[in-house]
């Protein structure tokens, strides 16, 4: 049970630390998302919901299922640290078309893990 939990070691806690990802990392954009990668010592994932993005309950229901989302699939993500900035696309919360978009991330994130594992 361990393993699924979602401790503070697989989270981007700080300002700093966002602001390095986005500023030095690269950046892979989806219809729902903007995701903001670069590569690390181990995986940790941020999330961005601004408030111009629904009131209060629409971004913490956005964040549960970004944060479930990668707590499922946290032992496919190579060393990266990665920061998820939702767009307003994601307003009408359809959960096939925003599976979709991280799937699209997911898959580019493997062809990189590809290519640096035949460099």
């Amino acid at each position: 049970m361990k393993e699924f939990s979602w401790s503070k070691s697989k989270r981007v806690r700080t300002r700093s630390h966002y602001k390095k990802i986005q500023n030095d990392g690269r950046k892979f954009s989806t219809m729902h998302f903007v995701f903001f990668y670069l590569k690390g010592s181990q995986t940790q994932i941020g999330i961005t919901i601004t408030k111009r993005i629904g009131n209060a309950v629409f971004r913490n229901r956005m964040k549960r299922f970004l944060r479930e989302y990668f707590r499922v699939h946290y032992h496919q993500i190579p060393n990266l640290h990665i920061v998820v900035v939702a767009r307003y696309k994601c307003m009408n919360f359809c959960k096939k078309e925003m599976l979709d978009s991280l799937g699209m991330f997911f898959k580019k994130i493997k062809i990189i893990e590809m290519k640096n594992s035949n460099v």
